[in-house]
């Protein structure tokens, strides 16, 4: 694939706004009205010419329910022209800012559509909206050429009694906002990376063996190459040194809080061996090609499904779903094939397993207090949560905990509804523009497949993190740490030729993620400096180079937001999610954390009476039935592994003792309880 240099991301000059006031009518089976002023309003932002055609404010009154055969007549519709007269190519976003809606029209038949010369080019709801609801974001050619635009928004009839969404409203500013692009790197056919203020794009310095400020005029990632885009937050009181610092400047490890992999969308086909029943040592590379913008080219959910054969291969290609608007890209029951509340270039996925540096709970993870009582449990409930190398994973934690650790990375809150608001977080950089959230079953999906791509590992087996624990009094679970091999294959003697023992494990592991010896035996499983093996450490990458994803096998169970049926696990405390939902004996819990809003967790509707995932009840994309048994890794086969009302929660990995069974495809079931072997990942969106 070509590189190439292209004008990209810096904002010259913005905005052009119109109000939008939508009122449902209090009675039912009136009509759309609209009233507006009839002078053309232009308003020039940076080279486009911005024209909304029927005035500054457009209220619309007296909506009522139709059918969709009517939307082309009866939807509130707001008229407005582009035209680009400038010299350059530019991006225009399109959104509703300063958004107010009540909560009743968070409705998936409440929705919006944009039009391009009468032509549909995106669409969705006001499910999970907080202040701002991005339309869609459009390259503008600079050829002079007008061009014209609708934006409706209706209620579509579901045939039953939604009297309870009347005078209700929606008030919103239209924002138009154009972007003049300068000169950046940005390699052909991959979408580039989406950098959220106060992320900073870093490259290796494979001589100092640090990581410095990257150039951005220059390849600092390289999907072909296997060099896979990273970014990092820092602490605030390093955050301005460091964004106003020259590329080259070394970033401290000290001074890093969070380290991020950028995962581009993308479609991918798999033509073999998919949902084998028994083990597959040797599968086939997945083959991968990137979507540009928000482009969807794979065929549809139910088509690339339907064409699976009962000998498990394939011709089709399916646009992940991690990148997708769950809200629309599949039928009414809108989540459950994955995917956001809108259309995604990419996701940001955590490097490592999550850490963190409240010093109570992290001194806890040394040993294993017993959690049944409290214990370490206690200690992690309320940290502060990091993302970085060398460093024992953040465990003790239930799924709602995780969930919750998860937020503070953009200042999120979980509301009693179930709404996620963000304010933004100084400790970390991030406005409340980012959404930071644990990990979802798909999102891990995403990472897999491109991993056993050919810009990741291809069909090579990714190495095991051997970073375990000696005694249960001793516990290491070291983030980015690797055995130098696949799970169940080098012994401590066949690494350090000085010992005698045949486990396969250590607390500290055998190598870091640089490809660095760690020092065998000492208490902090120190990095031994003056032994460096290549390709040791970074075969635990998904792209097989230190740019990519680690600790995706072995280590630690890896919880996701994958849910069962609406289940919140066992009765008792310690096996338990902490979510409100149905216990597994059938009774409710009420008294818990209250299940975040759709868009957050994939939702497993059915699952065959023995709790094995199969073709039509798995959710593609999601690393389970797909790639099941492959390399050996675990499946839910419903024998020793199961995913059930007691079992609702996908984890996904493998943790350090299950030698040749972890791995990207290793999946099972988990109470969601809070354990001595499970962490978690955490996702930004930009």
């Amino acid at each position: 694939m070509e590189e190439k240099k292209i004008n990209r991301n810096i904002i010259f000059s913005v905005v052009a706004v119109l109000l939008l006031v939508v009122v449902v009518a209090g009675a039912t089976y009136a009509y759309f009205s609209a009233t507006a002023s009839t002078a053309q309003q232009t308003i020039k932002t940076a080279e486009i010419d911005v024209a909304f055609v029927d005035g500054e404010i457009l209220r619309a009154t007296n909506v009522i329910p139709i059918q969709p055969s009517e939307i082309s007549a009866k939807a509130t519709e707001l008229p407005f022209t582009l035209t680009n007269n400038g010299q350059k190519a530019t991006t225009t976003t399109i959104s509703l800012t300063e958004l107010t809606i009540d909560g009743e029209l968070k409705d998936s038949y409440f929705k919006w559509r944009l039009l391009e010369n009468d032509v549909a080019i995106s669409e969705g709801d006001f499910i999970g909206v907080s202040g701002e609801r991005l339309i869609d974001t459009l390259t503008i050619p600079a050829d002079g050429v007008e061009r014209d635009y609708k934006l409706l928004v209706w209620l579509q009839d579901n045939n039953e009694n939604q009297n309870h969404m009347q005078n209700k409203s929606l008030s919103a500013r239209v924002t138009v906002e154009s972007i003049i692009k300068q000169d950046l790197y940005e390699e052909e056919g991959v979408n580039a990376p989406e950098l959220a203020d106060g992320m900073i794009p870093v490259v290796y310095n494979e001589t100092t063996d640090t990581w410095v400020k990257a150039d951005l005029k220059s390849e600092w990632y390289n999907y072909s190459n296997k060099k896979w885009a990273n970014a990092v937050t820092v602490t605030e009181e390093t955050r301005n040194k460091y964004i106003s610092a020259g590329a080259g400047t070394n970033i401290l490890m000290d001074d890093i809080n969070g380290m991020w992999v950028w995962i581009p969308r993308y479609k991918y086909k798999i033509s073999e061996n998919i949902g084998s029943s028994s083990a597959v040592t040797s599968p086939g590379q997945i083959d991968v090609i990137f979507e540009e913008g928000i482009t969807t080219t794979g065929v549809d959910e139910s088509k690339y499904r339907a064409e699976i054969t009962a000998e498990g291969t394939n011709a089709n290609y399916y646009t992940h779903p991690a990148f997708r608007d769950g809200s629309i890209a599949y039928d009414e029951t809108a989540y459950d094939a994955g995917g956001w509340n809108y259309e995604l270039t990419g996701i940001w996925f955590s490097k490592f397993e999550a850490s963190t540096s409240t010093t109570a709970c992290y001194d806890a993870l040394t040993g294993n207090t017993n959690y049944k009582d409290g214990g370490n449990v206690e200690l992690c409930l309320d940290v502060d949560p990091i993302i970085k190398p060398d460093v024992k994973n953040v465990r003790f934690q239930s799924v709602s905990t995780e969930f919750l650790t998860s937020l503070k990375f953009s200042g999120g809150n979980l509301l009693d509804n179930g709404l996620v608001s963000y304010e933004g977080s100084s400790m970390y950089g991030l406005d409340g523009t980012t959404v930071s959230h644990m990990a979802k079953s798909t999102e891990w999906g995403a990472v897999a497949y491109l991993a056993y791509s050919q810009y990741g590992l291809g069909n090579k087996e990714i190495y095991i993190n051997n970073s375990g624990y000696k005694t249960e009094e001793t516990y290491g679970y070291y983030t980015g740490r690797s055995g130098g091999n696949v799970g169940g294959s080098t012994p401590i003697n066949g690494t350090y030729t000085n010992q005698t023992s045949t486990l396969l494990y250590t607390p500290g592991g055998f190598y870091s993620y640089n490809d660095y010896l760690i020092n065998y035996g000492e208490t902090n499983y120190d990095i031994n400096v003056n032994t460096k093996v290549a390709g040791k450490g970074t075969g635990a990458s998904t792209s097989g180079t230190i740019y990519g994803v680690y600790d995706m096998s072995g280590g630690a169970w890896d919880y996701t937001m994958g849910n069962y049926g609406g289940y919140t696990g066992k009765t008792n405390y310690k096996d338990n999610s902490g979510f409100n939902g149905i216990y597994s004996d059938g009774t409710s819990k009420t008294d818990g954390v209250p299940m975040p809003e759709d868009k957050f967790y994939d939702h497993y509707k059915a699952l065959s009476t023995n709790g094995i995932i199969t073709k039509d009840l798995a959710i593609l994309g999601d690393a389970t039935w797909e790639g099941m048994n492959w390399y050996q890794d675990f499946a839910t086969d419903g024998i020793e592994e199961k995913f059930d009302g007691e079992y609702p929660f996908i984890v996904h990995g493998g943790k350090v003792y299950h030698d040749v069974r972890t791995g990207l495809f290793g999946t099972n079931g988990n109470t969601g309880g809070a354990y001595t072997h499970n962490s978690f990942r955490v996702v930004l969106i930009p």
